[in-house]
């Protein structure tokens, strides 16, 4: 008998239904029985589960706890629970909690479990995958242009992409013309189609995603047109003629120094040769002339006639003062200066010395006179 229900069979593969107090008795006579004795039956983890609170969507930044539970005898221990997500081991124990769960954290997550016993030539026992999904509201928002280059009249094509489930998409544009205005609505749906037209462009597009946590926009793109073919050849031809006038410019200035520098040189020749009437001697050389005039004039009578009270000594020396006196012309020529004459009257006598400067040597022609 076990726990007094009889036993067909007393000899049996034993199984976990099977555990339990045994006795035995006289038929029909359950008053006379033997002392019971207690079948224990070992046995690896069956019915392992894995489950997760809170049950249903799960929304980012919340605390989530995953638990391990199974039907083990002995029954599994703390370290005998693992639990993995999409295959790989992240943590040990029969609880595992999540505080501040973020979308990366999505995936397949099962737990197993180990007594000792295997079962089926297998140490551990697993339970059925779970598949998280932590909702959030849009993020990472990117738009793609295609084509990336069309001309004026193409189709091109945006389209919207985002990490998460979106309920409505909705494009919005914006001028570059006049940014201070508000975005002007263009168009709802994943992709938008336009036509590219010079007039509308270059313009600021992005699209607003919304979801039942909430909403976001993505980063703007722009759409310009493109540059011609005569714009793009523009550039080349202005800076080579740039250079080519700079070139000229640079070769004008140069024949003008050199033509500067040759006059200047033969200006220089043409003042250091000598002029007409002009020896090549040393231009600092002094030439003196000396040449016997007569004797001045006889004074007046009034003022050559001898004092009654003076001697004829005083008329003498006179007489001989009157000899020494000299008259003289100079003729200077200065360097780099136009010719010019000075002309100085002697205080006594009827001839002039003279100052000349002609060109760049300096020569002096001094011409002595003496009265007799």
């Amino acid at each position: 008998m076990r726990d007094r229900q009889p036993v067909t069979r007393t000899v049996f593969q034993a199984t976990k239904k099977d555990a339990g107090r045994y006795y035995c008795a006289v038929y029909q006579q359950d008053s006379a029985r033997s002392a019971s004795v207690a079948l224990t039956v070992h046995y690896a983890p069956t019915g392992v589960i894995l489950s997760v609170n809170p049950a249903g969507a799960i929304i980012a930044g919340s605390t989530v706890t995953f638990t391990c539970s199974s039907d083990a005898n002995p029954s599994v221990t703390q370290s005998g629970y693992t639990l993995f997500k999409d295959g790989k081991l992240i943590s040990s124990g029969q609880n595992f909690i999540i505080s501040d769960i973020h979308p990366s954290q999505s995936g397949q997550y099962h737990c197993s479990a180990w007594n000792g016993i295997q079962r089926k030539g297998r140490s551990f026992v697993t339970s059925l995958g779970i598949r998280v999904e932590v909702q959030y509201p849009p993020m990472n928002i990117t738009v793609s242009v295609n084509p990336e280059r069309a001309v004026e009249g193409s189709i091109v094509n945006l389209t919207c992409s985002c990490e998460t489930a979106a309920d409505t998409y909705t494009w919005y544009r914006r001028m570059l013309s006049d940014s201070s205005s508000p975005p002007v609505r263009v168009g709802s749906g994943k992709t938008l189609s336009l036509v590219f037209v010079r007039g509308l462009h270059p313009a600021l597009y992005f699209c607003n995603v919304r979801n039942k946590l909430g909403e976001s926009n993505s980063t703007e793109v722009m759409l310009a047109m493109p540059e011609s073919s005569h714009d793009r050849n523009l550039l080349p031809i202005l800076v080579g003629t740039g250079v080519s006038l700079s070139a000229v410019l640079l070769m004008v200035l140069l024949l003008f120094w050199k033509t500067q520098k040759r006059a200047i040189s033969k200006k220089t020749v043409a003042d250091f040769s000598p002029g007409p009437g002009e020896s090549n001697s040393d231009p600092d050389a002094v030439y003196a002339n000396v040449t016997m005039l007569p004797l001045s004039p006889q004074p007046d009578e009034a003022y050559s006639k001898p004092n009654p009270n003076q001697g004829d000594s005083h008329q003498n020396a006179s007489t001989s003062h009157e000899d020494e006196v000299s008259y003289s012309t100079l003729n200077i020529k200065k360097c780099r200066q136009k010719s010019s004459r000075v002309s100085v009257d002697n205080s006594r006598g009827s001839h002039d010395s003279r100052f000349t400067a002609k060109g760049d040597t300096c020569v002096v022609y001094a011409t002595v006179v003496k009265s007799s």
